[in-house]
Order: structure tokens, then sequence, then C-alpha cells
């Protein structure tokens, strides 16, 4: 089945401060998959595309994380 979860942030700096307060909640299947696994690490992008690649090295058939623009 689909499992929908949307948030509503405003800007770049809110999308980034969110995955990072979130990171471990938001990811926490990856370490299920590989115990030795590293969780996505926010801190160092600097544009939306920066966390879409980041997003798509952990995206899988079953999962995964996009950022829509509200119209």
């Amino acid at each position: 089945g689909t499992i929908d979860v949307m948030w509503r942030l405003e800007s770049f700096t809110d999308i980034k401060k969110f995955l990072i307060e979130n990171v471990e909640t938001i990811y926490s299947w990856v370490n299920k998959l590989d115990s030795s696994a590293d969780l996505p690490d926010f801190s160092k992008a600097n544009s939306i595309s920066d966390l879409e690649d980041i997003f798509n090295k952990y995206s899988y058939s079953f999962w995964s994380v996009c950022i829509y623009a509200s119209e």
C-alpha cells in the first residue's frame, strides 16, 4: 500500500532544519536494512537540489522522500 506523509514547510532553511532534526525518525528504516549504513547528512546541503540528491541516494522502490512546491 501507499502511505503519504506531508509536512508544510515555508523555506529551504525550514526544510533543512526539519530534516536535520528528524533524520533518525524519517530514516529509521535505514539501519534496519543495514546496521552499518549511515543516515543521510543534510547539514552540508545548500539548495533544494542538494536535498534531492540526498533523497535519491536513499530512494527505494518501497520508500522515498520528495519535495513539492505548493501553489
